[in-house]
């Protein structure tokens, strides 16, 4: 409908959640529209640490947090 604004899940980019060996690793977290605790869902891409991106998860990210889940 036209006038209606859809409020996109909160999402914080590139969170170091650690270094190794001097590499910081980063993490996206997708949080939901609505406050309060929630479950949690850990997304790790294929790849063997050889390959792979975390950018592949950024269209299922933010439909978990639209239905309930960090």
């Amino acid at each position: 409908a036209q006038g209606t604004t859809v409020e996109e899940p909160r999402v914080e980019r590139d969170l170091v959640y650690r270094e190794v060996e001097g590499v910081r690793l980063l993490m996206d977290v997708y949080h939901g529209r609505k406050p309060g605790r929630r479950p949690a869902v850990l997304l790790v891409h294929g790849g063997g640490w050889l390959g792979g991106s975390k950018q592949g998860y950024r269209e299922i990210g933010p439909w978990l947090a639209d239905q309930g889940y960090t």
